[in-house]
């Protein structure tokens, strides 16, 4: 077999330009990757600067709120609703004494409305109104939230804030098939879980039972009427109908009777992180929704009463 022949002169031309070729290259790859690296640091100070802008948003917004809450005048201290204050034989009870069997209570009733509607605003939710038509309450929990919650029949305000302008943090909202209407039973309050703290993003405190049990009073204020809350239920759930951590849980504004309501709550007691207590069908309920990647956390609440003025604002 003939050995080919030796070129040097081509061997020399394809060695230049492999070492032309080599720093080409690598010209490029930094290139791409500096090209990353200004792309990133763009959306990270797009995000600095949004999360800057929500924040004001907020303050002001809050700010105009408590602006005409202090303004009023001081209000007598609420009184809590019947069925939560002890019977005297519960309270015998509870300091050793002993007492007669109680009677089986009658079946709890569904009720005609659950939401007071009508009369005169409060002065609060009255000014704020005055700048968004869609503003239908205001949800504080001391610590975590303080915010406007808004009602347009779609999901709008995911994008939106208070004020009609683009933010990816939105406003928190009440549920399409849930409005506050007077025969709503259960409330629905979607909010984004923002990285920054905003909006529901201190919500996932909630997912250890400790916390939930500290921290169960919510404050949720309609257009015509001051409400607490109390927290009865932190569960985590899946939006795939077929995993085995699934619950319908939006659609359900108001329960058919009892039955329905006692599976819809066993649903959830199985997926419960923290549970405290079981509603009764004449309990309104007040669900606070956020996402927790693939999933919904959802902190469910039954309406207690009025609140005392002193607590709220603590």
């Amino acid at each position: 077999m003939g050995s080919k022949r030796y070129d040097g002169k081509a061997a020399g031309k394809r060695q230049l330009r492999e070492r032309l070729g080599r720093p080409a290259l690598s010209y490029t790859v930094l290139a791409i990757c500096c090209l990353g690296l200004a792309l990133a640091c763009v959306r990270l100070i797009r995000y600095g600067q949004s999360a800057a802008g929500r924040s004001r948003t907020n303050q002001a917004l809050q700010a105009l709120h408590a602006e005409v809450e202090e303004g009023e005048t001081s209000q007598e201290k609420a009184s809590i609703l019947a069925e939560d204050t002890p019977l005297p034989a519960e309270e015998d009870a509870a300091n050793g004494m002993e007492t007669q069997p109680a009677l089986t209570p009658e079946p709890i009733a569904f009720r005609a409305e659950y939401q007071a509607l009508g009369g005169e605003l409060l002065p609060e939710m009255a000014r704020l109104r005055e700048t968004n038509g869609d503003l239908v309450a205001w949800l504080r929990i001391p610590g975590l939230v303080d915010l406007p919650v808004v009602y347009s029949g779609d999901n709008r305000y995911m994008d939106i804030d208070f004020y009609g302008r683009p933010d990816n943090g939105g406003t928190l909202f009440l549920d399409a098939l849930h409005p506050l209407a007077a025969g709503t039973q259960h409330l629905i309050v979607h909010g984004h879980n923002m990285k920054d703290g905003s909006m529901f993003g201190l919500l996932s405190h909630y997912r250890q039972a400790g916390y939930a049990a500290r921290h169960s009073a919510v404050y949720f204020s309609t257009l015509y009427r001051r409400e607490e809350y109390r927290v009865f239920c932190v569960a985590q759930v899946s939006i795939d109908p077929y995993a085995s951590s699934y619950v319908q849980y939006v659609g359900h504004p108001t329960f058919r009777d009892e039955e329905q309501l006692d599976l819809w709550l066993g649903e959830l007691r199985k997926n419960a992180l923290y549970w405290a207590e079981t509603p009764t069908p004449a309990d309104a309920l007040l669900t606070l929704s956020t996402c927790i990647g693939d999933d919904r956390l959802l902190v469910m609440c039954r309406r207690v009463g009025e609140p005392d003025p002193e607590a709220a604002q603590a």
